[in-house]
């Protein structure tokens, strides 16, 4: 006889196994996707950069390819978030080699890490904020080459001023890139490359964003006089310094590479789209979504491959997709599970008064965007992050987005699309599902720009 009660039981145990499994399966999704971004971060730590590209035998220093024979004594200067490793690294491989040095690290960096004790090098936590003002420049949405360029014009030591002033010294830089395609120039804002931009450069900038007017006149002052700190009387040869020998010897590639094996390890099957992203990240969580939409026809109508590869080769120039990736996505069993990567810089407009930073922004716009296009048939999660491990003005290194974030967030009473037209992308993630969606883990001591991993699992239940 048909009970009424016990199909009620019955029904909210059927309810209850399904949004169990939907909290699994989101938990384990988090989970693989912060274990493929810490495995990219670990790749690009200064110190296994450092013993990969420099050794000492005897007195004689190989970098890269390059070797060079110690007969004098070595001085170290360095900067930047990395530099704490890179310097401990390279006074391990120098040695007795070393004389002294100097390196400024960023402020609290010690708070986290030990200061090294008995040290030739003097460790000096520099100032909190840049100059220019990073946050102000990249809320006006000025990129990174942008923002370098001012930079070169209004410091002594940026844009060649460090190579000018040791000179005749025999220099080898060891560059960490945190710019998309290694620009020597702007990396760092380029202190043992010769300048070639312009005061006239500069101040064009600043008016592009219409903050000419509120910059101190002080600035204006110099970015008028063009930077006379130094005139160039080095040898320059092929636009490079005769007496300096720049090598990268870390960058995003890196990073890159390590999150595709981890995700193979994890079963995925794993394609690197691009290490180049750039552009305005409204406009990239949009080509992101339209992306996973595609893919996601494509699994579920193998005959759809057709109109995936068109609109791959249509995306291609706007991600500056690395060659061959068409192909590499094509040849797939799109009957497993997929992964696929992407690294760079993209930036925000900031129009609201919210706490965020660029890849939580990146994470919330790429849910909105996925939700808006209906994907129902594959569950796809996103993750955004800073290799540096902070995103903005966040303790968070970025965040992690769904398909079914917004429904989600529906039942927790939480607004997503109102957070992300406020820029308010931090407090989104820290009502949504208890926080676990940010990604905390702290200054990683190096900095290759950001990381962002789609994963596609087709069958969404």
């Amino acid at each position: 006889m048909f009970n009424s009660k016990s199909f009620s039981v019955f029904r909210i145990t059927i309810s209850s196994v399904r949004l169990a499994n939907t909290v699994f399966k989101r938990a384990m999704s988090n989970s693989e996707l912060k274990g493929i971004f810490l495995k990219s971060v670990e790749a690009v730590q200064p110190q296994r950069l450092i013993r990969n590209k420099v050794r000492l035998r005897d007195c004689h220093l190989t970098v890269g390819g390059d070797t060079y024979v110690l007969n004098k004594p070595c001085y170290v200067v360095g900067f930047g978030k990395a530099v704490l490793g890179m310097a401990i690294e390279i006074e391990n491989v120098l040695g007795d080699h070393l004389e002294r040095g100097i390196v400024t690290v960023p402020t609290g960096i010690f708070k986290k890490n030990t200061r090294p004790c008995n040290s030739k090098i003097k460790y000096v936590e520099g100032a909190k904020d840049n100059l220019p003002d990073k946050n102000a420049e990249m809320g006006a949405s000025a990129n990174i080459c942008e923002l370098n360029c001012l930079r070169k014009q209004i410091s002594i030591l940026k844009g060649g001023g460090l190579a000018e002033v040791a000179y005749p010294c025999k220099i080898i830089s060891l560059v960490l890139s945190d710019i998309v395609g290694d620009p020597l120039d702007f990396i760092a804002s380029g202190p043992t490359i010769p300048n070639s931009d312009s005061a006239v450069s500069a101040v064009q900038i600043l008016k592009k964003y219409h903050i000419y007017e509120e910059i101190p006149d002080s600035i204006k002052r110099v970015l008028q006089r063009e930077n006379q700190f130094f005139k160039t009387v080095t040898p320059v040869l092929n636009g490079e310094y005769e007496h300096v020998k720049n090598c990268v010897i870390g960058n995003n590639r890196i990073a890159a590479g390590a999150a595709k094996e981890e995700a193979i390890n994890y079963g995925y099957q794993s394609v690197i789209v691009s290490t180049e992203i750039d552009g305005d990240v409204k406009k990239i969580s949009k080509i992101y979504a339209q992306l996973a939409r595609n893919m996601v026809c494509a699994i579920s109508d193998s005959t759809n491959k057709d109109s995936l590869k068109v609109f791959l080769g249509n995306i291609a120039m706007d991600l500056r997709a690395k060659p061959g990736f068409i192909k590499e996505v094509l040849d797939m069993d799109f009957s497993r599970n997929i992964c696929l990567i992407f690294a760079g810089e993209p930036t925000v407009v900031v129009s609201g008064k919210g706490k965020g930073g660029r890849n939580q922004q990146l994470a919330l716009a790429f849910s909105v965007e996925v939700n808006n296009l209906g994907i129902k048939s594959a569950d796809i999660s996103f993750l955004s992050c800073g290799t540096d491990g902070i995103d903005g003005p966040t303790d968070a290194a970025g965040a992690i987005g769904t398909s079914n974030l917004l429904e989600n967030a529906l039942r927790e009473n939480v607004n997503s699309e109102y957070y992300l037209d406020n820029n308010d992308s931090y407090s989104f993630y820290e009502k949504y599902n208890g926080g676990n969606n940010l990604v905390k883990i702290g200054h990683t001591g190096t900095n290759v720009m950001d990381i962002h991993i789609m994963i596609i699992k087709p069958g969404r239940n």
